[in-house]
C-alpha cells in the first residue's frame, strides 16, 4: 500500500528490505522510466529523487500525485524483473 504525505508529494511505499536494494542500484534509470511514462500518459507530475527507508521506498514529486498516478508508480514497481511483486504492497 502507497502512502502519501499531507501534500502528497512524498509517497511511501512499503517493500522489503531486499527489494529496496535492488531498486536502488538503478534509481536513476527507474526515475527516468518514470517520468517518461508520466510524459505519455500526458501528466504534469514528474519524479524528483527516490529514497531508500526502513520503512519502503519514497518516491518525492514535483507536486501533489493524484491516485491513478500513484498506481502508475505502483504498477511500474512491481513490474521490476528483478523484484518479487509479492514483498510490494497494493495500495
Amino acid at each position: 500500500m502507497a502512502t502519501k504525505s499531507p501534500l502528497c508529494k512524498h509517497i511511501i511505499i512499503p517493500i522489503d528490505s531486499n527489494n529496496i536494494s535492488i531498486f536502488m542500484r538503478s534509481s536513476g534509470k527507474h526515475i527516468s522510466n518514470m517520468n517518461c511514462v508520466f510524459q505519455h500518459i500526458k501528466s504534469n507530475n514528474f519524479i524528483d529523487f527516490i529514497q531508500s527507508d526502513y520503512k519502503g521506498l519514497i518516491v518525492i514529486s514535483n507536486k501533489v500525485i493524484s491516485s491513478s498516478n500513484l498506481l502508475v508508480i505502483e504498477l511500474y514497481i512491481k513490474n521490476q524483473n528483478s523484484m518479487n511483486a509479492n514483498n510490494v504492497q497494493s495500495m
